[in-house]
């Protein structure tokens, strides 16, 4: 029960506070904001995080899989899956490539770029003519992550040399 002059709390009063915790306390906080709002799609992913720190990778897998379901432009559970799934095994791959609403309504359609080994979620963008020498550098190593990120835009796009 709230004290009197006090806003009753919202699932995002709950959530930002979870976050603001993070380690003591945060999963209780999540888990409350997604029973108050179990469509608050940051709520799974920061639980996903929590879950990730504990070690319980199959739960934060779903958690980010379900903030994926109910956002799918929220692209730092993208990251944290692919991170999972990196520590999972399920994966050796060293960069993922996602397609996001952004991909979808800017005109360039560029792709979004996530690092999954050197330095964890640092992304960048590419455009579709250039996505092959994208791929092709950094699956044979000739170029690595961050000479990508490195040569964007200033709209932190890959557009080619």
């Amino acid at each position: 029960m709230n004290p009197p002059n006090q806003q009753p709390e919202t699932a995002e009063t709950i959530n930002n506070r979870g976050e603001a915790k993070r380690k003591q306390g945060a999963l209780e906080d999540y888990n409350r904001a997604i029973e108050l709002k179990p469509t608050l799609a940051s709520a799974y992913n920061n639980r996903g995080f929590v879950k990730r720190d504990k070690k319980d990778l199959n739960g934060a897998l779903a958690d980010f899989n379900k903030a994926i379901e109910l956002k799918p432009d929220l692209t730092a559970a993208y990251n944290n899956r692919g991170l999972v799934k990196q520590t999972n095994g399920d994966s050796s791959h060293t960069f993922a490539f996602i397609i996001d609403r952004i991909a979808l309504i800017n005109p360039d359609h560029p792709i979004l770029v996530i690092d999954l080994q050197n330095k964890p979620n640092r992304t960048f963008r590419v455009i579709l003519s250039a996505l092959w020498v994208v791929e092709n550098n950094l699956a044979i190593a000739n170029m690595d992550f961050e000479e990508f990120a490195n040569a964007v835009d200033n709209d932190g796009i890959y557009r080619g040399l």
